[in-house]
């Protein structure tokens, strides 16, 4: 059984993350999914020294801490009743949690076990709407599973049954293979579509020199070998296996698209004129810094792109 938690503070963008879990592959049973609303208030209230010392503070923290809470399980019923009508053969629950919200996102996920977190790419906040919320950006930042953040997407006219377009960035890193993997488990509709993306840097020279480093001269197609390479046919030639394992899968899988420039603002790009419904990347890639944390890309396309965004671990 698939494990979800979907993070929901009765935003817009939290109602969109729900609504577009319709377009997103997963299966129509066997799934459990946990709708968390989270109050953002110290889940244990003083101990009995304070309460003897402060009892009419005492009780206005409690009372708070019981408001937030009751608050926050409204909310996430509201939330659970949504993701339900859309999915009825889920199996929905909503819980209502004291605690810091990105944080009661991933401490829930850890302890349910759930294979992916769903958060809308930004809530009621006061400010910083422009660019990814700081909760979404720390789920996808910290998070030990995958983590989408969902957008609906506005840059095609569709119908609610058409076929989906599924954007892969790739790079022969783990982490590629890793998306790849996501995509081509799922259940997408008749007519859908996958483009993979490899964007190359060459300001960083990071592709070539660190995805494939050579111990031996390379033979090209035409029979010569040198090292200096035709980058663009050693990487066609790499990303076949991953091609043909989308393509088995009956999705309709273009050539690969390969593009000279700054990864994040290539794949966000991409994803806007083609018209994305979502971008599957992994959360870390192959880079001369070997990022422990999210890298750069990942967050970079989080942020700002047009579309839902899937970021993906290993194991």
């Amino acid at each position: 059984m698939m494990m979800l938690i979907v993070g929901y503070d009765g935003s817009t963008c939290a109602d969109e993350a729900i609504d577009g879990l319709t377009r997103a592959g997963l299966p129509s049973a066997d799934v459990e999914a946990h709708v968390i609303s989270i109050a953002d208030v110290w889940p244990a209230p003083p101990g009995e020294e304070y309460k003897k010392a402060f009892p009419e503070a005492y009780a206005k923290i409690r009372a708070n801490l019981a408001r937030e809470l009751g608050d926050a399980e409204r909310c996430s019923a509201k939330g659970a009743q949504r993701l339900g009508a859309l999915f009825p053969n889920w199996h929905v629950v909503g819980e209502g949690l004291a605690d810091s919200p990105y944080w009661g996102l991933i401490a829930r996920a850890d302890a349910t076990h759930a294979d992916l977190i769903v958060v809308g790419s930004h809530g009621h906040t006061a400010v910083g709407r422009a660019l990814l919320g700081s909760v979404s950006h720390n789920v996808a930042l910290y998070a030990n599973c995958a983590v989408r953040i969902g957008r609906t997407a506005r840059t095609r006219n569709q119908p609610g049954d058409a076929g989906l377009r599924i954007l892969i960035a790739w790079d022969n890193s783990p982490s590629a293979a890793a998306a790849v993997d996501a995509v081509a488990s799922r259940d997408w509709p008749k007519g859908s579509s996958v483009r993979m993306v490899t964007a190359i840097d060459a300001r960083l020279s990071s592709f070539i020199p660190v995805v494939f480093p050579l111990t031996t001269p390379w033979e090209s197609s035409s029979g010569y070998t040198s090292g200096a390479l035709d980058e663009h046919l050693l990487i066609d030639a790499h990303a076949k296996a991953s091609l043909d394992k989308l393509r088995s899968t009956g999705l309709a899988v273009e050539d690969l698209v390969i593009k000279d420039g700054i990864p994040k603002q290539v794949l966000r790009n991409e994803a806007h004129q083609w018209g994305a419904d979502c971008v599957f990347m992994g959360a870390r890639g192959l880079s001369r810094m070997q990022r422990v944390l999210l890298g750069s890309v990942a967050a970079g396309v989080a942020a700002r792109a047009v579309c839902s965004v899937e970021i993906v671990r290993v194991g």
